[in-house]
């Protein structure tokens, strides 16, 4: 994810690193909410009875939007810009990864991320890695069913110690009073395996593989925010595989339409990332064929020696 680092930092004008402030205990003062809230004073999420005669799609919609995410959300936070936000979300992803945990838990958490950043204001960027933390602490516990033991102790060091288990456990009962503690929803992942089960279309491994690198890569940038989680899927994925369009078109009749799938800002913005993933990939490529000739080489040597 190098590559994607530099060009994304570029993007945001910044290319220095978010600091690491340890926190203490006067950061997990209560963050202040914009909207009216329900039922709790912190929350960000009301309680809504499904509609009767709810359709699979009108289900994931409703859900994929309960978590509500906005590209004008570092203007809430005098001390986070977009570098800021990047650096963070990476750091996710580089954890999510580096524990094999799935791509529903990092997205789940970036999700959250997200509508906290939202649903708040004047957030302080010292806690901005904390909030990361428990972001992915409370993923964990809903999609990692064998991974609960250890996880506290290993963000902590995976954070240098800046803070402590009890920073962490307030942290995630503060974002957990904002959800309402309603913490189900459906996110970037479950859209687009909701898409190719419907398209019943065959795809290649590597499409499938490229979806969900440029996706990964996608919402990295705080522009993505500006387009919803289902809008956004199915853009990424008609980029790569035109012909799921005529699968989907009747299906996402009524909710998105063509102009919207094909608006020029959003193609643009997905022909960005998926240009930088075909040239990270032909970067790996060759390092690949590089390093098999040079071991080519030495065995030649060694034959003739």
């Amino acid at each position: 994810m190098g590559a994607a680092a530099a060009f994304v930092l570029k993007r945001a004008g910044k290319k220095n690193g978010m600091d690491k402030t340890g926190c203490c205990k006067s950061l997990i003062e209560a963050v202040p909410v914009r909207e009216p809230l329900v039922n709790d004073s912190k929350a960000s999420i009301q309680v809504v009875n499904p509609p009767v005669n709810e359709s699979r799609f009108e289900a994931l919609l409703r859900r994929s939007r309960r978590l509500q995410r906005s590209s004008d959300c570092c203007a809430l936070h005098p001390e986070i810009n977009r570098a800021a936000r990047f650096i963070v979300i990476d750091w996710m992803n580089q954890v999510c990864a580096g524990n094999n945990y799935t791509r529903e838990t990092y997205y789940f958490a970036l999700c959250l991320f997200d509508h906290v950043l939202k649903a708040t204001s004047d957030f302080p960027k010292a806690k901005l890695q904390l909030m990361g933390s428990a972001c992915i602490l409370i993923a964990v516990k809903l999609h990692e069913s064998d991974d609960h033991e250890g996880i506290t102790d290993r963000l902590i060091y995976l954070c240098a110690e800046a803070f402590s288990t009890w920073h962490l456990h307030a942290m995630e009962t503060r974002l957990l009073r904002l959800l309402n503690w309603q913490t189900w929803c459906f996110t970037h992942e479950d859209l687009m395996h909701y898409y190719w089960e419907v398209a019943d279309l065959y795809m290649r491994e590597d499409q499938m593989h490229s979806t969900k690198i440029i996706l990964d890569l996608l919402v990295l940038d705080l522009d993505s925010l500006q387009y919803e989680i289902a809008l956004l899927v199915l853009a990424v994925q008609v980029y790569v595989t035109p012909r799921l369009w005529t699968r989907l078109e009747t299906h996402v009749n009524g909710v998105f339409t063509r102009e919207q799938i094909f608006q020029p800002a959003l193609i643009q913005l997905i022909g960005t990332y998926a240009r930088l993933h075909t040239q990270f990939d032909n970067a790996q490529k060759h390092h690949k064929e590089a390093i098999a000739h040079m071991e080519k080489q030495e065995e030649r040597r060694l034959q003739n020696a």
